[in-house]
């Protein structure tokens, strides 16, 4: 089962390696929570954190849903409630 601590450097990872071509590279972790079999990991352009300007945020980005199974990662969307994309991702995790 993977740890907080685990899934915060496997988000890290992650985050690291998105598009060289996207506007904001440089991304932080902002919040982690717990749920029964997955980390959700909420991130943010540094650049909003450091400013709080609207115009630093990225438009869109749901958070990483990771297994605490085997720490694969599932980007949930944006489209439809937070919860709805959550719980999705979590369905994929366990079906595969």
């Amino acid at each position: 089962m993977l740890t907080r601590e685990q899934a915060e450097a496997v988000a890290s990872r992650f985050l690291s390696q998105l598009d060289p071509y996207w506007p904001q590279r440089d991304l932080v972790i902002t919040r982690i929570e717990e749920r029964a079999i997955s980390w959700v990991v909420f991130y943010s352009s540094k650049r909003y954190i450091d400013t709080g300007d609207v115009r630093d945020a990225i438009a869109g980005n749901g958070p990483l849903v990771i297994g605490k199974k085997d720490g694969r990662i599932v980007m949930a969307g944006t489209a439809t409630p937070l919860e709805q994309q959550i719980v999705e991702a979590e369905a994929a995790l366990d079906n595969e």
